[in-house]
């Protein structure tokens, strides 16, 4: 699975529980409140440096032109910044149609490979076959001789390219405005992610 990291800076205090063995060992965070703010969105969470629950830091953390977000209350010991992930490619990537021409010899192989290819470049959090047309039976799509095969993110179509190329099937794209938006990042929380430009924490 290919995902760009993101190093972003925080504040130096929060680092070094980050980094400290007992964090490690027996800390954890949860998030407890989210405040919409305009354009904004505020989450705050309780950090625990400890297993000593009693003892416990509060942290707001200020996401500037929220796009997207999902939120699961649970307990994580980290969080991650992506620049470039499947969550980001919806608002960061030109939206284009992938058409084929030509007939695999072999569906059932096409099949797999595009299964393959999926689970190489993606999470199983990502659907299998996003976008593809009539993807309730993809089988019968890889049958056939030609027409639309997918719509969507550009970078995900592109996958599907290499697959057809792979069986002699012939693909152009389709359309495409290019996105305006390059700067948006991605924050994963535990089970939670937000989207947006711009990510300040500030203890409380």
């Amino acid at each position: 699975m290919i995902l760009k990291t993101l190093v972003h800076k925080i504040p130096e205090n929060l680092e070094k529980v980050f980094k400290s063995y007992d964090y490690k060992e027996n800390g954890g965070m949860v998030i407890s409140e989210l405040i919409y703010d305009d354009k904004d969105l505020v989450v705050t969470f309780h950090l625990y440096p400890s297993s000593d629950r009693e003892t416990k830091q509060v942290w707001k953390l200020t996401i500037k032109n929220i796009i997207d977000e999902k939120f699961t209350r649970s307990w994580t010991y980290f969080f991650t910044f992506y620049s470039d992930h499947f969550l980001l490619y919806e608002f960061i990537e030109p939206h284009t149609e992938l058409y084929f021409n030509g007939k695999a010899t072999a569906p059932e192989k096409l099949f797999v490979d595009l299964y393959k290819s999926h689970l190489k470049t993606y999470s199983r959090d990502f659907h299998f076959a996003q976008g593809i047309n009539g993807a309730t039976d993809i089988f019968n799509l890889c049958k056939t001789t030609s027409g639309l095969f997918a719509r969507g993110p550009k970078k995900i179509m592109e996958k599907y390219q290499i697959c057809l190329a792979k069986h002699n099937i012939k693909s152009n794209f389709v359309g495409g405005i290019p996105k305006t938006d390059k700067n948006l990042k991605l924050l994963i929380f535990g089970e939670s992610y937000f989207i947006g430009e711009e990510f300040l924490f500030t203890e409380v």
